[in-house]
């Protein structure tokens, strides 16, 4: 098994699944977003994002993804890539834990209000 397609699998997935609360009421009218279901992505991406960041603890796997090439101007491309490496598959996790118990705190400080 190629740990660097499991590490970028699970890194597009990550944002993928945090992207969700975004898409979802756009494509739809009748889909609203709750707090409850805005604070259940963001755990949900956190557990996803633990996947890489345990594979590159235990293997010291980095990559490279090049998803689209933007732009051709002459000579010149402009690609969007992802590069999955230390300071990225460490951040992740800890940004999404942060904003998970940001979101679960502000739930219930504001449970009472209107």
């Amino acid at each position: 098994m190629d740990l660097s397609m499991v590490l970028n699998t699970f890194m597009l997935l990550t944002l993928i699944t945090l992207s969700t609360p975004i898409l979802f009421p756009l494509l739809s009218s009748h889909l609203k977003n709750t707090p409850d279901t805005i604070t259940n992505t963001v755990k949900a991406s956190f557990l996803i994002s633990l996947i890489p960041m345990t594979i590159f603890i235990y293997s010291g796997t980095e990559s490279l993804v090049t998803l689209w090439e933007w732009k051709y101007i002459m000579n010149f491309k402009i690609p969007i890539s992802l590069k999955m490496d230390f300071y990225s598959l460490t951040f992740f996790p800890i940004a999404l834990f942060v904003s998970w118990s940001i979101l679960q705190f502000a739930t219930w400080y504001m449970a009472s209000d209107p």
